[in-house]
């Protein structure tokens, strides 16, 4: 069966709230500029909601303080706290939380996507439920708004799994089963519904897996085949948005032994999507640089990092710092984070981060990295029960006050 990268999750979300992280001036600042008044006094609280006489009402504690323990400001804090049930709130010095209300933007029994459908440089939320699909945008600071848009019995291909990203590079994410169907987003940040159906067989073989990534630099999606066998395919999307039928193939032996794992990002900045394989068991690394023809190139590297290999570790790819270039970010149980960053020749130095952050503690699969304030680096989103955290990166590429 293939597997496509970025397969949507469920959640379900609601009230936002955001962290005290800087004094209380600058942080009613922010709240007047998104139309609240009011916030906690100190750093060491997240708000909730805040009435219109500046009460900052519903605070949650961060690590340092528990349920119960008193506020600087004489309150008390309730024994029981969400934030505190589900692992705690995130790190960052800009973090939001959604929590239970009257608005759904995703059933929970619904599927969820990110991607940019109205190019304004931030990461919107897909749902799709059946055949029917919702899209919530996201705001300019960070919030996401109703759902904007609901098409019904147009889009059954993406039913069995969806990625969202762009086809046409137009700058607007659009939806795609790789490789048999494709849904352009509009002008108007809607899905009209598909808009090509492509009934091949490819990459559909036993032990074959399909990721996403701009394998040419056209800023227009395609797609790479990888099988267990080692054995490589790409296949490139026409002007119009359609994936293939211009493709490639090698028999590069390559990334297929027990406990690897391929995944696609840009490792040195030139714009394709370049291939790393990450051994699970060891914590060994490899990558191939992508050439202009679209094709695996002799530009490799190979590294025993000894890196995100203990029991519980995930590994994920994203550009934390803006520079361009594709890093590794790897959580695990606990909730810790760790990052190693790209340098300019896309291996992977002594240059590094990691936190004991208890971010997505015990649910490391429900942690995401999207761009979600539209600054060029990638955040991170995490689902915890029926809660949603969003902690942003700093211009120093890390999740840290």
């Amino acid at each position: 069966m293939n597997s496509i990268l970025r397969q949507p999750r469920h959640f379900a979300l609601l009230l936002l709230t955001t962290a005290c992280t800087r004094s209380q001036a600058s942080t009613r600042a922010v709240e007047a500029e998104r139309g609240r008044v009011g916030c906690c006094a100190k750093d060491t609280l997240a708000c909730g909601t805040c009435s219109p006489d500046n009460h900052c009402e519903g605070c949650t504690c961060l690590p340092r303080n528990k349920p119960g323990e008193h506020c600087p400001d004489g309150r008390t804090l309730p024994a029981s706290t969400k934030a505190q049930a589900s692992g705690g709130p995130p790190i960052g010095r800009a973090q939001m939380r959604w929590s239970p209300g009257d608005y759904r933007p995703c059933p929970t029994d619904g599927s969820l996507g990110f991607g940019d459908v109205n190019a304004d440089g931030r990461a919107d939320l897909v749902c799709m439920k059946g055949h029917d699909i919702g899209v919530s945008l996201t705001n300019q600071d960070g919030t996401f708004v109703p759902v904007t848009q609901l098409t019904s019995g147009r889009v059954s291909c993406l039913a069995s799994g969806f990625a969202v990203t762009d086809l046409n590079g137009d700058g607007r994410d659009d939806l795609v089963s790789a490789p048999h169907c494709g849904g352009l987003a509009s002008p108007d940040a809607k899905f009209p519904g598909i808009s090509w159906n492509n009934p091949t067989t490819w990459c559909s073989h036993g032990g074959a897996r399909i990721l996403l990534g701009d394998l040419n630099g056209d800023k227009r999606t395609d797609a790479l085949c990888s099988d267990r066998t080692g054995f490589k395919w790409g296949l490139l999307t026409e002007p119009s948005g359609v994936l293939g039928p211009t493709g490639w193939s090698r028999d590069m032996g390559w990334c297929y032994h027990e406990g690897s794992a391929i995944h696609l990002g840009d490792l040195n900045g030139d714009g394709r999507s370049d291939m790393l394989c990450h051994d699970t068991v060891t914590g060994y690394k490899w990558g191939v640089m992508t050439e202009p023809n679209a094709e695996p190139g002799a530009n490799s590297w190979e590294l025993d990092m000894q890196w995100c290999h203990h029991p519980g570790a995930r590994l994920l790819v994203g550009d934390f710092d803006g520079d361009k270039r594709t890093d590794m970010l790897c959580n695990d149980r606990a909730g810790h984070l760790w990052i190693a960053y790209a340098n300019h020749e896309g291996r992977f130095d002594e240059r590094r981060w990691e936190a004991p952050a208890e971010f997505c503690k015990g649910h490391p699969q429900a942690l995401q990295v999207h761009d979600f304030n539209g600054d060029e680096r990638d955040d991170l989103f995490c689902q915890l029960g029926n809660e949603i955290w969003v902690t942003y990166a700093d211009a120093g590429g890390v999740f840290a006050d």
